[in-house]
């Protein structure tokens, strides 16, 4: 699970990301965080880093599928 923030974002604090975080790694999820200057904003920067992010999904996915039909 990914979960990207603003450290500015007037909703949910850094800290509050951080705990959600926490909470959600006890239940044993995966958790990759991605915190940013700024706010709600989309930034080029934060896009090229998801794109990143979902290639190393895809990745592992293919590479998990070629061992399986080995």
């Amino acid at each position: 699970m990914l979960i990207t923030s603003g450290t500015e974002d007037p909703i949910s604090s850094e800290e509050e990301t951080r705990k959600l975080r926490g909470w959600l790694e006890k239940q044993r999820a995966k958790i990759d965080l991605m915190l940013h200057d700024g706010d709600k904003e989309l930034r080029e920067e934060k896009i090229d880093q998801l794109r990143a992010w979902i290639g190393s999904f895809a990745h592992t996915r293919t590479s998990d599928a070629l061992v399986e039909g080995a």
